[in-house]
């Protein structure tokens, strides 16, 4: 039994949420943007009357095995795929760990596109969708409520309310370093936060280390003071959501490009090849370009459910 369902979901230009943290009985709000949505082999919701335009399904191999092996066939028009929900990278990492035969849906002649969390491999049919805040997240934190609707008026004042016209003209650092972290996409030898950490601890011209553990409210408060915010990946490739934390209040963040940033960089956000680009005059260069982005009316939409469920309705066209 979940707690939202279907049918009592209201559609608006809430914040993007893919993703659920806990508890498992509550969906990413973006699942009912969907026609149909797999959870797993218990809670599927099909309208069987109805062919699909775009389809969720959970990144869980039950769910995705479901999918391929008894819904795939009985679609006969085109459709758009999202996946979402889980750290491991798709679709090579679930091909390594889970022996996912992703390559049985990207043959299908029907799909038209493949929207999917952590993205690690190139092709002209598959793309990135962020986790934006997961659920619940930043309801609890900031609104104290398990609303999955993020952008409300209370909200907003809310978040407003911690933005300081004065900001630190430094990089905001604050996560788990994650050290032999063997979730397949963050391995040992490939430890971007621990990297990240290393790059970065000893510049304290630029950069200001919190310890990670603060309460929640702290932390988003801490973040709105800085002008800039370093958002690594950890378990998964996409650097959320510390990205979508730092632009609601009001900071710039700072990525690694990799096979994620493409979903970004309609963002006014920073995307680096290497750490080591980051210098004082490349900060002030950024905050320059992307400062006035950051109270444009318009940024709300572009991290909305809407905006990407608009980006999968244009593969349809």
């Amino acid at each position: 039994m979940f707690d939202q369902t279907v049918l009592n979901y209201t559609k608006g230009n809430d914040c993007l949420q893919t993703r659920v943290r806990h508890p498992r009985t509550v969906m990413p709000n973006f699942a009912f943007y969907c026609d149909w949505i797999i959870w797993d082999e218990d809670n599927i919701f099909v309208d069987e009357p109805r062919q699909p335009r775009i389809i969720y399904v959970r990144s869980e191999i039950t769910a995705l095995n479901f999918f391929k092996e008894n819904v795939l066939s009985r679609l006969n028009r085109d459709f758009v795929l999202v996946t979402t929900c889980h750290d491991t990278p798709m679709p090579l990492g679930f091909e390594k760990f889970f022996d996912f035969r992703w390559k049985d849906i990207i043959s299908n002649r029907h799909l038209r596109a493949w929207f999917t969390e952590n993205l690690d491999l190139v092709h002209e049919k598959i793309r990135p969708i962020p986790l934006g805040i997961p659920f619940p997240d930043l309801p609890s934190w900031l609104a104290g409520t398990n609303s999955s609707t993020v952008w409300t008026d209370d909200f907003a004042a809310l978040a407003d309310s911690w933005k300081h016209a004065s900001r630190i003209p430094k990089i905001f650092g604050c996560w788990y370093p994650r050290v032999n972290h063997h979730s397949g996409t963050c391995p040992e030898e490939d430890n971007e936060r621990q990297n990240a950490y290393d790059t970065f601890i000893n510049r304290k011209e630029l950069f200001d280390w919190h310890e990670p553990g603060m309460d929640r409210n702290n932390f988003i408060a801490a973040m709105g003071r800085y002008r800039f915010v370093l958002c690594p990946h950890g378990g998964g490739l996409d650097p959320n959501p510390k990205c979508w934390e730092a632009l609601i209040m009001g900071a710039i963040p700072i990525v690694r490009r990799n096979s994620m940033s493409e979903a970004l960089e309609h963002l006014p956000l920073v995307v680096v090849d290497e750490w080591t680009e980051i210098t004082r005059e490349m900060l002030d260069h950024w905050e320059a370009r992307h400062a006035p982005a950051l109270e444009a009316e318009n940024l709300r939409h572009l991290m909305s459910n809407e905006y990407f469920y608009r980006k999968m309705e244009a593969c349809l066209d």
